[in-house]
Formats: structure tokens, C-alpha cells, sequence
């Protein structure tokens, strides 16, 4: 009977173990790191009443004497809930150090947070002590004592009277301070020790309790053993990462790959090794140890006494301080790195403070939103990649919150909770900021949100024009035809959104001018030399992360495209089009005023984009070729149309204001391009002046693995040069039409530039302003150096290097005419125009066409590429004089319901309406006894614009319907109703 008794008494032991672990509220947690690079949690308290203070140190590095110095400043205290999420937040400055902050803070007999941390004072370091209470609220700000030079201290409270702290200074062997104090602070002794303290600092700087009555102080590898009364009783050489006191009076060291266990005499009791460096270790309160060992998937490990593995546990994050609380759980803080790579939006490295609850068996299930937190800019109309890590959860939903997580919007649900990231198109969200929540699909209890705001931005830094079969991507600081997403080649031809063999790696605009008679050069080939944004009227640059420093893009067929995010942004942009940065737009009712409602953005082809930027900021300026601002505004617009006959071309004007106060000299534009047609390691270039044109070509008529047999070839083409005064009976094409008196300048050289060839071994040196020089130079159809290119024919100078014809096998080309040639290979070349002044406020304009072709072979491309060049040129001059000139119709006035066309019809009609104010539009069908037949418009939300709706009769019989069409004004005011008939006729 009493065996059974112990027995149930056992087995109800368990159980009620079992349920205290079940009951555990486990968590796992990034905290924001709002900019700083590495900030790490070296300490987690327990508090009392609940909830727990999280001490963080920011890690940083300084390079001394050929080897990297750790350096650990401010500290930022968090005081969380018993979930983990943060009620309040506190930085507070200090003075690096090369030791961790781990052992500077405590909770005292009252119930408040004690911090110690050495500051500058009067051009020295002072020892600070600060007490907080458990609200976060500063109750206590002091200096204990001010010394020449402080670099570590710790804190520890004495049994029953105050407390010790230590400190020690830099240079050579310093003294090891101890100082004791009362429970208010009160300096009661301070001694100094003398002891050999090594050059190489690695581990902690510590005070922890060493034998009955003995402390144990570490710093630079060693650990000083004192009495309570601050006497030196013995100095030992130890490695120590991490310290930890246990039950019997002895220290447990974590170090190289090992721990070891020493008693008060510094006698090793054992040594456990391991394959790596153990991190934080303690004494659990059933006898055993824990570590940390920051080595996934056997992160987290018990052994007993003998050093035999009780449990290991997978931890994410990498910790630097463990405890266990008064429930047995285990709590570990430190830092989490996470990568996060998704192709279409790039990748993101992520350094955030962590911790991590488990319970007593390292188990927990949860949830941990990593990214985005707290502090992050989310740019409307992009991708926002969303990371996290779980653990026991098998699928998750993600939601956000505008209004502080009063209410929640599905962003998707029951994603694969191992996959780790979702990529969210964010939609237009009308809103300063929003927040994040993840949570478990089938568990809502677990789940994770960001605590703090994640700033909304209606920007686009970046985007493509695919209209007609190019797809291009460009940037806003000037970048152009190179992707974002992949680093790589952005101009792909056919296909256009779905085209996939890149014929451009990189282009953009240069340009060059003497300023005060010093040369300056800027632009944008392997480095962006503008940042977005216009020059405002006090000659300073607008905010490059503004709403109007972002692309904006039109499309003529916005309105019938699927609701969905593209929609939402280009109805937007529609909407916003930033005609005070000069985009274009129509003046619909002639007032010379844009007025919204009325007057319109321009659409000049099928898909206009307009950005504006300038080269004011030094540091990039510099970065590109090494020459300083000049005051440049530009404004440019990239269009296409989506016609037969210009499906194979786009177009980039540059409008460029000179805003400094200084006149510009002898300046050039110059269109520069890395073209790698398919295989980069096959092309050729060439130029022709009939067209103003560079242009590449495959070297063979097989680019294997891209573009095949026959490969095309693609130009650059000034269809519009900078203006020069002229003869009064010359005209210049400018702005939307001609300007008599002047005329355009054509291509000034040939630009050419062979990387790894014989004229050119190397490109322009990028970020110093020997690369002014050779650009310049360059512009001018000359040698980087300045010296005349020479015609390997004619052995005479010249500006018109590879003008030659490939097609006819006349003159200097590449290919077997060419002397030394035929060696296809990685090209860049540009196109250049000048010279020509621009005097401080005046304006100038060049406009790039880039055609691309493909004819029966290789050389044949070349023949189709002129045509095409030809025939845009005469566009340009003509039919698009007629385009810019051509106004859209004054707005709707009022509501509208026109008869549908064809009437009668068979089987499809179209019916248009017009809608003068913002308004809710119902369209539907009847037959002739009034039934309803179909919706065509259900209560949709319509801006002030004419629109169209296709009405396909297939499936219904021969005879008379009627449709009607339903409005009521989102003002409220009024209401529209009109039916109409039509007739189907089969």
C-alpha cells in the first residue's frame, strides 16, 4: 500500500511537471535595431510583478594597427510584457569600450534598474551609476568617480550591505579598482590591485561570486579573485568568453572550444570540450548546465555533471546571455542574422537584437516577425519581402494594420510556414505608417506583430516601359536598362513584358563642360551621378525620397486593365502626375494652368514615364567621375508606342535645366552604352552619322544560347540634339515643335571605346577626377589621353573612328575589313554632341531613340536597323510634332450615357459613358420585360473621364434590349439615371 502511495505521489509529480511545462508561455522575438548595424542583447532580467528588462549594446569596429578592434557603445534598455513585446524603450549614451556591457546593470532590493556605464566628464571619464523604476522613469543620476581613462566596469550587489563595482583603466598593466558601496550609493572603501594584465582583450569584464567568501573580477584574459574587503587573494590566466557562478561556490568558464569548471583555488575540477566555442553557460536549478552553444540545428544543450547530453535544442539566434526563470523556463538574448533573397525584389541581411523563451526542455512554438519591425520605409506599388521564422507552426496567414492594429487586412493566408518570407505587392495605402502581424493559421493564439510603426512611402526609385515589344527598366538618379532585381542586363527584346533575352547591360546620359574653366564631368554608366528630386527655388535639392522625386507612369489603357495593384498605381500617377517637376501634360481649356479635372497629363505614345533629378549632391557626383555639382536639373521622359511600325523602339528626352549660377562652356551630351546583344563576348560596334547613331551587332550570325540565328542589332540614336543659334531662316526641332534661328548638333565623333581591344584597355576611371579628364576627352573623338585617334586605313587622324560600313565592306569598321579586327568582344561606346554653351537658367534638350532590329543574317540587322532608324527620325520630326500638339478633349461636365456602336449589332457593341465628378457607375442589361440580362459595371468607383464598356451578346437570342446606367456621387449630392435601347441581330 505505501509502495503505492509513493507511486501515485510520483506519477502525480510528473504530471503536474508536465502541465506547469504545458502551461509556459514561450515566445520568440526581434527587436527593431532602427539603423545600427549590429546591436546585440547581452543581458535579460527577470522582473518582479512580470515581464522582463532586455539590455542591449550596440558592436561596432575600429581598425588599429592592422587587426579590427570590437568596440561596444550605447546601451538600450527595453522593459517587455511576459510575451515579450516592449512597453517601454530607453537609449542611453556611453563611451565605447572594448568590453561587453553584459555585467554593468541589476535590479535592486527596491525593486529598481541599476545601471553603471563609464561617460565623458569634463574632458574625462566618469563612472555613472542611474537608477530607473520598473515605468522606465530616471529616479537617480550620478558620477561615483571620475578617473583619467576608463574603458570596463561591472556592478554585483554583497549579500546583505550594497554593492561591489570594479573598473579598470587603459594603457599598460593598469590597476584593477574595487570600490564598495552602500545601498545608496554611498562610497564605503576603494582599493587598487596591481596585477600583470596581458596586451590581447577577449571575454567579459565580470565581478561574480568565487567560493564562500571570495569574488572572482575578469578582464583581458585573466580573473582576479578577491575577499569582501577588496583583498587580492590570487591571480589566474583564463580564458573567458563567458563566466557563470554555480551552486557550490565554483566558476564555470565557456572558452575555446571548451568549458571548465574551477573551484575557489582555481583548481580544475573538469574540462568538456566541444567542436566549437560554447557561448553562454549556466547552472540550471535540478544541478545540470545549459549552453549555448550558437551552432544550428544543435544550438541549445543540457548535460548533466559527467558532461553526458540530457536534450538539444535548435536555436536560431545566437545568444550571449541565458537564464533560467522562476518557472524553470529559459529565457536567451542576443543577436539574430537572417537573409532573406527573393529574386524579383532583391535581398535583404537582417541584424536584430532577439530573445528567445522556451520552456525548461528547450521546447517552444512560435513565431518570430523579422522583418519588417519597426522603422522600415515600405514604398507603395513595390515588393516588400515579409521574413520570419517559426517553430512548431506548420501554416500562417499575414495581415497589416493602418490604423496602430485596431483592425487588421488579410495580405494572404496559409503560406508554408517553413518557406520563411512572402514577397507582398503593396497596394496604395493612403497612410503615414502601418504594422504587421503574422500569426499561426490554425492556432491564433500564436502569432507575432511589429511594435512599432513601418513608414509608408508612395515612391518608385525604379521601373520599366514595356508598351511594345522592349522591356527597359530605368532608375530616378538616371540610370538606365539595367535591372534592379538581378544586378544585371535591363533592355530585353522580344516580348515585351515577357521578354527575356537582354540586348542592353547598362546606359545613360553623360555629360561634360568647363565651369569657371575647370572641366566637369557627371553622368550615369556603372555609377548613378544624379539623385532624385528637382532643385527647389532656394537653389537646394528637393527630398530624394519624396513622393514627387519617384517615377511616375501613364498608360493609355490604365482604366480597362483588371483591378489590382498596377491599376491602383498608374490611375495614381494619372492622378498625381508632378507637372511642377515639368512633366508634360495638356492645358486642356488653354488657361496656361493646370488645372485637375480639366486639364490632363500627356500621354505621348501608349506608356509615358516622367522623373526628375539633379546633380547636386557632392558625394555622388564625385562617385561618378570625380568632378563636383554644377546646378543640373533633369527632367526627363521615356515613351513608346504600341504600333507596327514603332514596336521596336522607345525614347528618352532629357530636358536639362542649369540651375547653379554659373555659365557652362564647351559642354557635351553623350548617350553611353554597355550593349551585350544576347553573349556579350560576340559584339561588335559601328556608327553612322546619316543617323546619328552608334550601333552594336553580333560578330557572327549564330548568338548561341540567346538570340540564335539571326541575331539583331540595337542603336543609340540622337533624334534630337542640343540647339545652337543659326541662320534666321534654320529650325531647330525643340520642345514640341521648331524653333527658327536655330539649329540641333549632331553626333560630334564617333564614340568609340573597345574594352580589352586595341585603342581603349580600360574604361574611364570611375570616382576620381582623372575620369573627368578621359571622359571629356572622350567627347571630344578624342583618346582618354587627349592624343588624335588615328585611322589604321589612312594612318590620319580622325573623329569618325568605325564609321566605316559593315554592310558594304567599305571603310573602317569591325569585322575582316578592319585592320587587326576581327575580334568580337565586350564593348562600351557613346554617342556624342557638342560643343555648346548653357548659360546659368537656361535650358537644353536631347533625345535618344534606341531601335533594335533584326534582318535576314547578322549584316542584314544592320540594313533593317538604318530603316527603322529613318523612319523614326521622321516621325520624330514630324508626326510626333502633331502628337505633342494635339490636345485631349475638355472633361465630362456631366453625366453622359451615349448610344452604344454598332446598333444594331452582332454579337459584341460598345457603350461609353461619361462621368464628370468622382461617382459609384451601375450598368446593366435588360430585356424587353425588364429582366435582368447582365451587369456590366457593378456599383465601381469612376474618377471624372469619359469611359467604354464591350457588351458581348453570344449567348443571347435576337431581339430589342435596353441598358441603363445607375450613378450616385461619392459627394452624395445628386444622382444620374438614363436607359437607351439597342437591338441584336443574329
Amino acid at each position: 500500500m505505501k509502495k503505492r502511495i509513493i507511486l501515485l505521489c510520483f506519477l502525480l509529480t510528473i504530471i503536474i511537471s508536465i502541465a506547469a511545462n504545458t502551461q509556459t508561455i514561450t515566445f520568440e522575438r526581434s527587436y527593431p535595431n532602427f539603423g545600427i548595424n549590429e546591436l546585440i542583447g547581452l543581458k535579460t532580467l527577470e522582473l518582479p510583478g512580470g515581464g522582463y528588462l532586455y539590455a542591449a549594446s550596440q558592436l561596432s569596429y575600429i581598425y588599429v594597427n592592422g587587426s579590427n578592434i570590437r568596440q561596444w557603445t550605447n546601451v538600450i534598455l527595453i522593459k517587455t510584457d511576459q510575451n515579450g513585446y516592449t512597453l517601454w524603450r530607453k537609449e542611453i549614451e556611453t563611451l565605447p569600450t572594448e568590453y561587453r556591457k553584459t555585467n554593468q546593470i541589476l535590479i535592486t532590493e527596491q525593486n529598481e534598474i541599476l545601471l553603471i556605464t563609464v561617460q565623458s566628464a569634463d574632458s574625462l571619464n566618469a563612472l555613472n551609476l542611474k537608477k530607473f523604476d520598473l515605468s522606465g522613469n530616471e529616479t537617480f543620476n550620478s558620477n561615483l568617480i571620475i578617473d583619467s581613462s576608463i574603458v570596463g566596469c561591472a556592478i554585483t550587489k554583497t549579500e546583505s550591505d550594497g554593492y561591489l563595482v570594479a573598473y579598470i583603466g587603459n594603457g599598460i598593466s593598469p590597476p584593477v579598482n574595487i570600490i564598495k558601496t552602500d545601498f545608496q550609493l554611498n562610497i564605503i572603501w576603494q582599493k587598487k590591485i596591481y596585477a600583470a594584465t596581458p596586451t590581447m582583450t577577449v571575454g567579459d569584464f565580470f565581478l561574480k561570486k568565487w567560493g564562500a567568501d571570495g569574488i572572482a573580477v575578469g578582464y583581458r584574459n585573466q580573473i582576479l579573485k578577491i575577499n569582501s574587503q577588496g583583498d587580492s587573494i590570487l591571480v589566474a590566466n583564463r580564458i573567458h568568453n563567458f563566466t557563470s557562478e554555480l551552486n557550490d561556490g565554483s566558476l564555470l568558464l565557456s572558452g575555446t572550444k571548451s568549458l571548465i569548471k574551477l573551484d575557489s583555488m582555481n583548481n580544475v575540477i573538469w574540462t568538456r570540450n566541444f567542436l566549437r566555442d560554447p557561448g553562454p553557460v549556466i547552472q540550471t536549478s535540478d544541478g545540470n548546465y545549459l549552453i549555448n552553444i550558437n551552432s544550428y540545428p544543435d544550438s541549445l544543450i543540457k548535460i548533466d555533471e559527467t558532461g553526458n547530453v540530457l536534450w538539444k535544442k535548435p536555436v536560431y539566434g545566437e545568444a550571449y546571455h541565458i537564464i533560467e526563470n522562476s518557472d524553470n523556463s529559459i529565457l536567451s538574448s542576443g543577436i539574430l542574422y537572417a537573409y532573406f533573397n527573393i529574386v524579383d525584389y532583391g535581398y535583404k541581411y537582417i541584424r536584430n537584437p532577439w530573445l528567445l523563451k522556451t520552456d525548461s526542455f528547450g521546447n517552444y512554438n512560435s513565431i518570430n516577425l523579422i522583418t519588417p519591425i519597426g522603422g522600415e520605409n515600405v514604398l507603395t506599388f513595390n515588393g516588400l519581402i515579409i521574413g520570419w521564422h517559426s517553430n512548431g507552426v506548420e501554416r500562417i496567414n499575414l495581415f497589416y494594420s493602418i490604423d496602430d492594429r485596431n483592425n487588421w487586412n488579410l495580405i494572404a493566408e496559409n503560406i508554408d510556414a517553413d518557406s520563411g518570407q512572402y514577397k507582398w505587392s503593396v497596394p496604395l495605402l493612403y497612410t503615414d505608417s502601418i504594422k504587421i502581424n503574422i500569426e499561426d493559421a490554425n492556432n491564433p493564439n500564436i502569432f507575432n506583430y511589429s511594435e512599432y510603426p513601418i513608414y509608408v512611402s508612395i515612391y518608385q526609385p525604379t521601373d520599366h516601359i514595356s508598351t511594345n515589344e522592349i522591356f527597359m527598366w530605368i532608375g530616378n538618379d538616371g540610370m538606365g536598362s539595367h535591372d534592379p532585381r538581378t544586378d544585371a542586363s535591363g533592355f530585353f527584346w522580344p516580348g515585351g513584358d515577357s521578354a527575356t533575352i537582354a540586348a542592353i547591360f547598362n546606359d545613360g546620359l553623360v555629360w561634360g563642360g568647363k565651369v569657371n574653366g575647370e572641366i566637369r564631368v557627371n553622368g550615369n554608366t556603372y555609377r548613378a551621378g544624379l539623385q532624385p528630386g528637382k532643385i527647389l527655388e532656394d537653389g537646394t535639392a528637393d527630398n530624394p525620397l519624396s513622393t514627387q522625386s519617384k517615377i511616375f507612369k501613364i498608360r493609355k489603357d490604365w482604366q480597362s486593365l483588371t483591378e489590382g495593384i498596377l491599376k491602383e498605381r498608374l490611375e495614381y500617377d494619372y492622378n498625381h502626375w508632378p507637372i511642377e517637376a515639368g512633366a508634360p501634360w495638356d492645358d486642356v481649356n488653354e488657361d496656361g494652368v493646370y488645372t485637375p479635372g480639366f486639364d490632363k497629363p500627356k500621354f505621348i505614345g501608349d506608356e509615358t514615364l516622367f522623373y526628375v533629378a539633379n546633380d547636386l549632391d557632392t558625394a555622388t557626383s564625385r562617385f561618378a567621375y570625380g568632378s563636383d555639382p554644377i546646378g543640373l536639373e533633369f527632367q526627363t521622359t521615356v515613351f513608346g508606342f504600341n504600333r507596327e511600325d514603332l514596336k521596336d523602339v522607345v525614347f528618352k528626352k532629357y530636358r536639362v535645366i542649369n540651375k547653379s549660377n554659373s555659365d557652362i562652356e564647351d559642354m557635351y551630351f553623350t548617350y553611353w552604352t554597355d550593349d551585350d546583344m544576347g553573349y556579350a563576348g560576340d559584339d561588335y560596334e559601328g556608327f553612322d552619322s546619316t543617323y546619328n547613331m552608334g550601333y552594336s551587332f553580333n560578330g557572327d550570325n549564330n548568338d548561341e544560347g540567346y538570340y540564335g540565328t539571326p541575331p539583331p542589332a540595337v542603336g543609340h540614336m540622337i533624334v534630337q540634339g542640343p540647339i545652337i543659334p543659326s541662320l534666321y531662316g534654320d529650325s531647330a526641332r525643340y520642345d514640341k515643335g521648331w524653333k527658327r534661328g536655330y539649329r540641333n548638333l549632331k553626333m560630334a565623333s564617333s564614340g568609340m571605346n573597345l574594352k580589352g581591344q586595341i585603342f581603349y584597355p580600360t574604361d574611364p576611371d570611375l570616382g576620381v577626377y582623372e575620369g573627368t579628364v578621359q571622359f571629356y576627352n572622350m567627347m571630344q573623338g578624342l583618346n582618354m589621353d587627349g592624343s588624335s585617334i588615328i585611322n589604321p586605313i589612312t594612318g590620319e587622324p580622325t573623329l569618325w573612328p568605325l564609321s566605316g560600313d559593315p554592310v558594304s565592306g567599305i571603310g573602317w569598321y569591325e569585322g575582316e575589313g578592319w585592320p587587326g579586327g576581327d575580334s568580337p568582344g565586350d564593348h562600351r561606346f557613346h554617342v556624342p554632341s557638342g560643343p555648346f554653351n548653357l548659360a546659368a537658367g537656361d535650358t537644353q534638350e536631347i533625345v535618344i531613340a534606341i531601335p533594335i532590329a533584326r534582318g535576314t543574317d547578322n549584316i542584314n540587322s544592320i540594313t533593317k536597323l538604318r530603316e527603322l532608324a529613318a523612319h523614326v527620325q521622321e516621325f520624330y520630326n514630324t508626326e510626333l510634332v502633331e502628337i505633342l500638339n494635339t490636345k485631349e478633349t475638355i472633361a465630362p461636365t456631366g453625366y453622359t450615357l451615349f448610344q452604344n456602336y454598332p446598333n444594331p449589332f452582332n454579337p459584341k457593341t460598345t457603350i461609353e459613358y461619361e462621368v464628370p465628378e468622382k461617382s459609384n457607375v451601375t450598368i446593366k442589361i435588360y430585356d424587353i420585360l425588364g429582366r435582368e440580362v447582365k451587369t456590366l459595371v457593378d456599383n465601381e468607383e469612376k474618377i471624372r473621364w469619359k469611359y467604354k464598356v464591350e457588351f458581348d451578346a453570344t449567348n443571347i437570342a435576337s431581339g430589342v434590349y435596353f441598358y441603363r446606367m445607375q450613378v450616385n456621387p461619392v459627394s452624395g449630392a445628386g444622382g444620374f439615371t438614363e436607359t437607351k435601347k439597342m437591338v441584336v441581330l443574329k
